[in-house]
């Protein structure tokens, strides 16, 4: 199915794609009533019966498909079978016509590669409903409509759910939070689809084809100024002017020295010995109070602390002039 991808959700999740987790929401109530207390591992299905897998609608209104999922990882995928980022989708149509589109998804590797994108646009129905309904005929999607299927324990937003709606009331709904629901092409399909329409409004699944901004690396820019918070009460600063970089933790003045962006952390421009600048990925040595500091968004850096023997987050806010 899809290929999974280990992504930061406080980054990555879109305030578009809430009624999926509306749907969702209200089919666990079911699944999992409150007085039930989930056990990690525990299993639970769901069939709702009122919902039909003949779909006689011609006319999508509404269609979701959420494949974020990283168990998908453990699935060993047929031979010379289609492969594509993991990814979301929404796309909604309005009584005037309209047709409000958002997308997210990429980032297959660890490392940043300009994949990972963000795509949201309004516009007159351009085809992409009834691109979508061709794919329901084609690929079957209405089949096990109403079905889902939970194990208690998994983070949430793992596994895959697809929800459409139509324009005469009949409906969609599957989700798995453990397999895939839909066969390799068929999501895959999905993708290119919305992918296709988005290239014709200038967006693009790629980083830089965006029309929102994501998760990237900081900036030389970005990390100019004083950084600062509190590790289990301790005081945690940081002060980027140019190159360098001067950290203190708990008012111990730790690092004082030049720094590189590397995968998205700032580390000590100091090559670790067992690591050269030739190497692919080099190795640093490890600041004396953050081990490094990566971006988590456009105000706030993460501080990985490494005390004790154990190692722990701090989040810094940019202070402003």
């Amino acid at each position: 199915m899809v290929s999974g991808a280990k992504i930061k959700a406080a980054v990555f999740i879109m305030a578009g794609l809430a009624a999926i987790g509306a749907v969702t929401g209200a089919v666990m109530a079911v699944v999992n009533p409150e007085e039930d207390v989930p056990v990690c591992g525990g299993h639970h299905e769901y069939w709702d019966k009122s919902v039909s897998q003949e779909i006689k609608s011609e006319d999508i209104t509404y269609f979701s498909f959420n494949a974020m999922t990283r168990m998908a990882m453990l699935a060993i995928p047929e031979q010379g079978a289609e492969s594509c980022p993991s990814y979301a989708v929404r796309m909604e149509k309005d009584d005037a016509g309209n047709v409000a589109v958002e997308a997210r998804g990429g980032g297959e590797s660890r490392h940043r590669d300009g994949t990972r994108f963000l795509v949201k646009y309004r516009v007159p129905d351009d085809g992409l409903p009834a691109a979508l309904m061709q794919l329901v005929r084609k690929y079957n999607l209405s089949r096990d409509n109403g079905h889902v299927s939970h194990t208690d324990g998994l983070p949430s937003g793992d596994g895959e759910t697809l929800s459409v709606r139509f324009a005469s009331g009949e409906s969609i709904y599957r989700n798995n939070n453990v397999f895939p629901l839909l066969e390799r092409a068929a999501s895959c399909a999905i993708y290119e689809t919305f992918r296709s329409f988005a290239k014709k409004q200038g967006y693009d699944f790629t980083t830089e084809g965006s029309s929102e901004p994501v998760y990237d690396d900081p900036t030389p820019e970005m990390l100019q100024g004083v950084w600062i918070g509190k590790h289990f009460g301790r005081d945690c600063r940081a002060e980027f002017s140019g190159n360098r970089v001067r950290i203190w933790y708990d008012g111990e003045l730790t690092d004082d020295t030049e720094y590189v962006i590397f995968e998205g952390s700032v580390k000590p421009n100091r090559l670790s010995s067992r690591s050269s600048p030739s190497d692919k990925y080099p190795e640093y040595d490890s600041f004396n109070a953050f081990v490094s500091i990566s971006k988590k968004n456009d105000f706030t850096l993460v501080g990985h602390v490494y005390r004790n023997k154990s190692s722990s987050s701090v989040e810094l806010l940019h202070q402003k002039n």
